[in-house]
Formats: C-alpha cells, sequence, structure tokens
C-alpha cells in the first residue's frame, strides 16, 4: 500500500462496486449537518488532516472508495473545503485480498469502534470542561450538538 495526499479540489472518487454492493441496504442517517460552515477554516485542514480514505486505483486518475466515510463526505460541504487536502491510503488488492480488506474496513473496524460509543457525549463533555478548566475556550457545546445532528441538551446534561 502507498499513502499520498491529494487537494479535494483534483480527486476523483467513486464507490468501488462491491462496496455499492455491500453498502445497498444500509440504514444510516444521511442528514449533514447545516452548521459545517461554522467550522473555522483551521479547525477544517486539522480535520481533513486526519482522515485517511481507503482506496484502490480506478481507471484514469479516478480512486475507488473501500470504505465510506461520513464526516469526509460532510465536510465537503464546507466553502473552504476544495482548498484542503486528504490522505489517501491506496491499495493493492484484489481477489480475495480484496474482499478481506473490504470484510475489515467495513465489519471489523466499525465493530471496533462500539468501544469508544458508549460514552462518547459523556466524554465530549468532560473533555469541554476540562479545556474551560486548563484556561482555553474550546468549541461550544451547542455548536458540537449542531455538527452532530443532535439536541442542544445532548452535551450539555451530561456530568452535571
Amino acid at each position: 500500500m502507498k499513502k499520498m495526499t491529494i487537494k479535494i479540489n483534483r480527486l476523483k472518487l467513486e464507490n468501488h462496486p462491491k462496496l455499492i454492493e455491500l453498502t445497498n441496504g444500509d440504514i444510516f442517517n444521511q442528514k449533514q449537518s447545516r452548521y459545517i460552515n461554522q467550522i473555522s477554516e483551521s479547525q477544517l485542514l486539522i480535520l481533513f488532516s486526519n482522515i485517511q480514505l481507503n482506496v484502490i486505483n480506478g481507471v484514469d486518475g479516478e480512486y475507488l472508495l473501500l470504505a465510506p466515510n461520513t464526516i469526509f463526505c460532510s465536510l465537503l460541504s464546507h466553502p473552504a473545503a476544495r482548498y484542503m487536502s486528504v490522505n489517501l491510503l491506496i491499495h493493492e488488492a484484489y481477489d480475495d485480498a480484496l474482499i478481506e480488506l473490504i470484510d475489515t474496513l467495513n465489519l471489523v473496524l466499525p465493530s471496533l469502534s462500539f468501544l469508544e460509543i458508549s460514552n462518547k457525549s459523556k466524554t465530549i463533555n468532560i473533555r469541554h470542561k476540562q479545556l474551560k478548566k486548563m484556561g482555553y475556550k474550546p468549541t461550544t457545546l451547542k455548536l458540537l450538538s449542531q455538527l452532530a445532528n443532535k439536541n442542544n441538551s445532548t452535551f450539555s446534561k451530561v456530568g452535571r
């Protein structure tokens, strides 16, 4: 595999046909936050720098995505997104190796994410309070709730 950073405005990205077939019955909230544009450009740069898209080479400079990335898709609606870059992890996987890769990225990895999800809102609230105690002005809980498409009280009621 090879790592590469590419400007988003130059990225030609499509879902791999196997990914399309796999996610055909997915049930998830595709509602994008209308508050994405309230993220500062410096925050946007940090967020895009921490995203890694797993792809294989397609035709004519196109990349085929091997796993959906909801955060990446949401951030694309920010007006400054086209000036940013994103990291690609370019795999050379075919046949059985490709299926193993798709299985790992779309089943194993999301399963492991449940280890951190159960207390996510409480963790965000505690970290928010801690950043304040450290003398910094964190992103408001209201904006964090809006970005998550959650009720304003999602983070503020936790840990009181």
